[in-house]
């Protein structure tokens, strides 16, 4: 007999590959050789380049070497990726504040893998004609952020209190698109990701902060090891093969996005990131030293996310189950077997 559960688990996926594009071929000469060779790699729609690699990857059949079939499924939200990712065995999905809160808060079987980029993705701009120089002009202005709790609404948050401005001050607006609520006048600010500054430039946008920025000039860390792929501890426990081969391949694209110019050129200026020549080169300069695929708690993997997620949540950052929060063994033991070293 179906469960309620399992029925909305089916209607997810069946929504989501219903958007899926489907990336290589069925036959591969290692697919024998893994335990299960069919993987679903999930992510939203919201274009960032911190995980321009999974791009990398399939340009350069990266996963069709590993014996790997892949099929790409873009989502709404990062909550549908990892209700997806925690719920069904051979998906990967993008993301990491979702994966904790699942975690906590339903003590959801699924595992943070790897992380992505030691770059956070908050960029505030705003609309031309606002008035809006700093962020302290932003008082009775629109602002479009998330839900409150979620790792945006935070960031903002933290800046607008930094700047003596409260979030009863401004009109929150709820939703995803910055560029598209900036030029279509819905908002006055929003944060934007560098894919888009190009694009924001020829609008006449004004660029407020860059969050990165602003914590060097604050004091507080920086390079914080920032979103990242998982996946269910099924798969984990399963099918160790299979999360070693999407790690191999992404760990190849990641060094050769890093190293290659010309390549991450093609990637960059192709689906779904669109970037002109320009934009594209000034992102490549941007992220090449960012790009990375590690798991390493000595190092802070991870912190950045545990943190904002606690604070959304109202928990004390000490009761975080941390253990129960990451795998870190697949991408330790990738690294050991490909002699590579993110810093």
């Amino acid at each position: 007999m179906t469960t309620q559960s399992e029925k909305q688990r089916r209607q997810l996926l069946q929504a989501g590959l219903g958007a899926a594009v489907f990336m290589a071929a069925p036959a591969f000469v290692r697919a024998q050789t893994l335990s299960r060779p069919n993987i679903v790699i999930a992510r939203p729609l919201t274009v960032l380049n911190h995980a321009a690699a999974v791009d990398a990857a399939l340009r350069m059949n990266a996963f069709k070497t590993e014996g790997l079939n892949v099929t790409v499924s873009n989502f709404r939200s990062w909550s549908e990726v990892t209700q997806l990712t925690m719920n069904e065995r051979g998906v990967f999905g993008l993301g990491a504040n979702s994966v904790i809160r699942a975690v906590i808060g339903q003590n959801a079987p699924v595992r943070q893998i790897a992380m992505v980029s030691t770059l956070l993705p908050y960029n505030f701009w705003a609309r031309p004609g606002s008035g809006i120089e700093k962020f302290s002009d932003l008082k009775g202005k629109r602002i479009q952020t998330v839900r409150p709790g979620e790792t945006l609404d935070l960031v903002w948050n933290e800046l607008l209190t930094d700047a003596g401005v409260s979030m009863s001050d401004v009109v929150r607006v709820e939703g995803f698109d910055g560029f598209g609520a900036l030029a279509s006048n819905t908002v006055d600010a929003a944060n934007m990701n560098d894919s888009l500054f190009g694009r924001a430039r020829q609008q006449g946008f004004k660029k407020l902060l860059d969050y990165n920025d602003w914590r060097k000039a604050k004091g507080l860390k920086t390079g914080a090891a920032n979103l990242g792929w998982s996946t269910a501890t099924s798969t984990l426990e399963n099918h160790p093969d299979t999360v070693r081969a999407f790690l191999r391949a992404m760990v190849k694209a990641t060094m050769r996005m890093r190293q290659e110019k010309a390549f991450a050129m093609e990637v960059m200026t192709a689906a779904p990131y669109r970037m002109d020549t320009k934009t594209a080169e000034e992102s490549w300069e941007l992220h090449r030293g960012h790009w990375m695929m590690r798991m390493d708690t000595t190092r802070g993997d991870f912190d950045f996310d545990i943190e904002k997620t606690a604070r959304g949540m109202n928990m004390p950052l000490s009761q975080v189950p941390r253990e129960k929060l990451v795998a870190p063994d697949p991408i330790r033991i990738v690294l050991g077997e490909l002699g590579v070293n993110f810093d």
